[in-house]
């Protein structure tokens, strides 16, 4: 019985440009960890369920608006990515989460592209909206000390 192991492949951490397309639910697999494990300019994207390689949506023109660092904004999860968003509104972050805004000719920074969940800080109390099939579902943060 011959045990065959594919080399290793150096993987360079970096994700590839666009966003995942809306999720509308799919199969519970793991097709990939990672944009590297993924053919061509597709990106690792979560299906609903499990995470595949899908054909990424582009980013729709213009800039987010720049939030101070230490900006605490409404913690809501009302898209992942400009193509959730209406016309030419595009997904930003407020400082806590993320919602569908008017493009500026700024600066970008804090695009949903570039959120990583940065200063998503639960408070006492806080109440996370997360969007899911359409509706808002308040979700009770635990809070930190």
């Amino acid at each position: 019985l011959l045990n065959y192991s594919p080399p290793p492949v150096k993987k360079s951490g970096k994700k590839k440009p666009g966003f995942c397309p809306k999720t509308t639910g799919g199969l519970c697999i793991l097709g990939c960890n990672d944009d590297d494990d993924c053919v061509g300019a597709e990106k690792c994207c979560s299906n609903g369920c499990g995470r595949t390689c899908q054909i990424p949506t582009a980013e729709k023109p213009g800039f987010c608006r720049v939030f101070p660092p230490d900006t605490m904004g409404i913690c809501a999860l009302l898209c992942f990515s400009d193509a959730d968003c209406p016309g030419a509104k595009k997904c930003c972050s407020v400082g806590c989460g993320l919602t569908c805004q008017t493009p500026t000719a700024g600066e970008v920074q804090h695009s949903a592209g570039a959120l990583q969940s940065e200063s998503c800080l639960p408070l006492h109390g806080a109440v996370l909206i997360t969007r899911h099939k359409g509706s808002l579902l308040p979700s009770l943060s635990a809070g930190r000390n």
